[in-house]
C-alpha cells in the first residue's frame, strides 16, 4: 500500500508566501481533482494551525474554529491518505520540540517539508515593510540591528529567516530527499518563477493553472514605508491594534492599496549590513549542500542581491513624506466620493 505525502511547507516569511498560497487556494478543486489535497476550510486555517503548533494561546478576535486548526487539518490529510500540501510561513517560528510534535502528528503520512529562501539582502528590507504594515513603529535601522543581534522574537525574527535554523528545527531526523529547499528568483525572472519551481517539490505540473492578480502582496517604496512608520502611533482601538480592522483598514487597504500603488523607490540595507547578510547568505548556502536537500531553483539566487542602486529609509526626508501623505489624503477623499456616489446609486436602483 502506498503512503501518502503531506508537503508542510514552513516559510520563510516574505519569500513569496503569500502568491503561492493564492495560487493553491484558487485552484483548490482542480488541484483535489488531480490528487493533491489543500486542506481547510479557508486560507486562515492554515494561519490558525500555526499558533496551534507554536502553542500560541491568544483567542482574542479569532473564530472558534481556530482553536482546533492543526488536528483539522492532520485529520483532513490522513483521511484523504493521498498527497496534500499544508503551507505558512509562520510555521518556521516552531521550536525543535514544536516541530517534532507537528511531524508526529502527521504520521503515518510520509512528511516532506518545504522551505522557501531568499537572499538576506532582499528579504530584511521587506520584513521590515511587514512589520510596519502590521504596527510597528521601529525605525529600519533599529529593526536592522535587533534582527543581526537575534534580539527580535516571534514570526518575523531572525530565527524565521536564518535557512540553517529553519532545516535544523523542522528536518532534523527526516531524510534528505524529503526535504526541500526553494529559491526566490532574482528580479527581472518570469512572474511565475517561484509557482513553477514550488510545483517542481510538489511534483506538480506547473502550467494551467489559475494566477490571482490581487493577492500579490507588493512592497512600499522607502518614502510609503516611513509615512506608515509615522502613522502607526496615531492610530486609535480598533485600528491602532492586532485584529481585523487592522488588516483590513491600515494593512489591505491603506498600505497594500493606496501607499503600494504610488510605485516609490526600492529600498535596501546599507554597505557595511550587505557584506554581514552576503556572508550569512554564503554560510547557508554552504549549509544546504552538506545537508543534500533537494534544491528547486539556483543557489546562487541567495547571494545574488546588490543593494547599490537602493536608497536607505533614514534617508527620506520629512518634505517627501508630507508629499505623499497630502497626496494620500487626496486619493483617500476621493475614493470615499466614489464609493457613496456608487452606494447612492445602488440604492436607487434598489
Amino acid at each position: 500500500m502506498t503512503t501518502g505525502r503531506v508537503f508542510l511547507h514552513v516559510g520563510a516569511p516574505k519569500t513569496g508566501t503569500t502568491f503561492l498560497q493564492s495560487i493553491l487556494w484558487a485552484n483548490r478543486d482542480r488541484l483535489r481533482a488531480t490528487g493533491l489535497l489543500v486542506p481547510g476550510q479557508d486560507q486562515f486555517d492554515a494561519f490558525y494551525a500555526t499558533m496551534h503548533v507554536r502553542q500560541v494561546s491568544r483567542s482574542e478576535g479569532l473564530p472558534a474554529r481556530a482553536a482546533d486548526a492543526w488536528p483539522r487539518l492532520v485529520d483532513e490529510a490522513c483521511a484523504w491518505g493521498r498527497d496534500s500540501v499544508i503551507s505558512h510561513e509562520f510555521f518556521a517560528a516552531a521550536s525543535a520540540r514544536q516541530a517534532a510534535r507537528a511531524r508526529a502528528d502527521l504520521a503515518p503520512l510520509e512528511v516532506h517539508v518545504i522551505v522557501t529562501a531568499r537572499d538576506y539582502v532582499a528579504q530584511l528590507p521587506a520584513l521590515w515593510q511587514e512589520q510596519v504594515k502590521v504596527g510597528s513603529t521601529d525605525p529600519f535601522d533599529t529593526f536592522v540591528d535587533a534582527m543581526l543581534e537575534g534580539r527580535r522574537s516571534g514570526p518575523l525574527s531572525w530565527r524565521t529567516t536564518d535557512v540553517p535554523a529553519v532545516l535544523r528545527r523542522w528536518t532534523a531526523s527526516l531524510p534528505a530527499e524529503q526535504v526541500h529547499l526553494v529559491t526566490v528568483p532574482p528580479p527581472g525572472s518570469p512572474p511565475l518563477a517561484i509557482w513553477d519551481r514550488f510545483c517542481d517539490a510538489l511534483g506538480l505540473e506547473p502550467s494551467g493553472w489559475a494566477i490571482p492578480q490581487t493577492r500579490r502582496n507588493q512592497s512600499l517604496g522607502a518614502v510609503e514605508a516611513e509615512l506608515l512608520r509615522r502613522i502607526n502611533p496615531r492610530l486609535r482601538p480598533p485600528l491602532g491594534r492586532a485584529g481585523a480592522p487592522h488588516y483590513r483598514w491600515v494593512r489591505r487597504y491603506l498600505a497594500e492599496d493606496l501607499l503600494v500603488s504610488r510605485g516609490g523607490r526600492r529600498f535596501g540595507v546599507d554597505a557595511s549590513t550587505a557584506t554581514q547578510l552576503r556572508a550569512r547568505s554564503q554560510d547557508a548556502v554552504a549549509y544546504v549542500r552538506s545537508r543534500g536537500v533537494r534544491v528547486h531553483g539556483d543557489l546562487a539566487d541567495l547571494t545574488w542581491s546588490d543593494p547599490s542602486a537602493e536608497r536607505e529609509p533614514a534617508e527620506t526626508t520629512d518634505e517627501e513624506v508630507l508629499d505623499a501623505a497630502l497626496e494620500t489624503i487626496a486619493a483617500l477623499l476621493d475614493r470615499i466620493r466614489r464609493d457613496q456616489t456608487n452606494a447612492r446609486s445602488a440604492s436607487r436602483e434598489g
